[in-house]
């Protein structure tokens, strides 16, 4: 999980990281543990259920019941921003993760759009189950006709909007790009830069780090050059879904699950606690 275990543990800042990937052809074996460990440690701060970390085995062990989670991920460390969804034991006693969400507007009442939305979002929930620890545990995205009976109600509107995954979603967004918005619903904050990558947006570098799926012929000099600009950009590990969403090749890491499972063990705690009193 790259959880600290010793004082050498996130002795790598993101920014130095990020110059490791850019010069080493595989930073997927030396340095894998340093990036998750820097990223779990920021979210667990975020969180309103804050640095609460219970043991990994506890946390990946089968459980009894279910739960339903709720609390707040301070966006970028700023905006307190809504997560929920519930945990549920399966026949083997390991937890099924529950989002449901319930779209407004006029395509929210488009039997055509709904039906594709369904699609895209068992497509998202598929990209969590298989990459979950040993593919034990089941995501189901689902969408629900009464707002009373979901965890999200949003707005469905007509091509990909960059807005607030808990305001609205685009009925032309990629399934993949929808499971990386879901992440947000299940607590999971955006692991680039926002500082950077928004900067890259107002320079239009946009254009440079989607080469490789911009170029009809994809050759393999225009994926290399659009992988370095975002990784440049971004300032954060490609593969994983929370930093490059739009990209197929990034997936959900293990520290996500744990980040996501682990809240059965945690309450939500106010921030103006004292340090000593959280629950650990």
């Amino acid at each position: 999980l790259g959880l600290p275990s010793s004082g050498d543990a996130c002795r790598y800042a993101p920014d130095v990281l990020t110059r490791f990937e850019l010069s080493e052809p595989d930073l997927g074996g030396r340095y894998r543990g340093h990036w998750d460990c820097s990223v779990l440690r920021e979210s667990l701060g975020r969180d309103t259920m804050d640095y609460c970390a219970p043991d990994p085995r506890s946390v990946f062990a089968p459980m009894e019941g279910g739960r339903r989670i709720e609390g707040d991920i301070f966006y970028m460390g700023l905006a307190a921003l809504g997560y929920a969804y519930d945990l549920e034991a399966g026949k083997d006693g390991y937890p099924s993760v529950h989002v449901k969400v319930h779209f407004t507007g006029e395509l929210g009442a488009s039997r055509k759009a709904l039906a594709l939305m369904r699609r895209k979002m068992k497509q998202a929930a598929a990209i969590w189950t298989a990459n979950s620890p040993g593919g034990r545990y089941r995501f189901v995205f689902t969408l629900v006709g009464a707002q009373g009976d979901s965890h999200f109600s949003v707005r469905l509107d007509e091509g990909c909007p960059r807005l607030p995954y808990n305001h609205v979603w685009g009925r032309d967004c990629s399934a993949h790009l929808l499971a990386h918005e879901i992440g947000h619903m299940l607590g999971l904050d955006d692991n680039y830069n926002q500082v950077r990558k928004t900067t890259g947006h107002i320079l239009g570098v946009d254009g440079r780090w989607n080469w490789d799926v911009s170029q009809k012929d994809k050759s393999p000099w225009a994926r290399r050059h659009a992988e370095e600009v975002r990784k440049k950009w971004f300032q954060c590990d490609l593969g994983d879904i929370m930093c490059d969403s739009r990209h197929e090749q990034s997936v959900p890491r293990l520290y996500h699950y744990y980040l996501i499972l682990r809240r059965s063990h945690c309450r939500v705690i106010t921030r103006d606690w004292p340090q000593d009193i959280l629950i650990r």
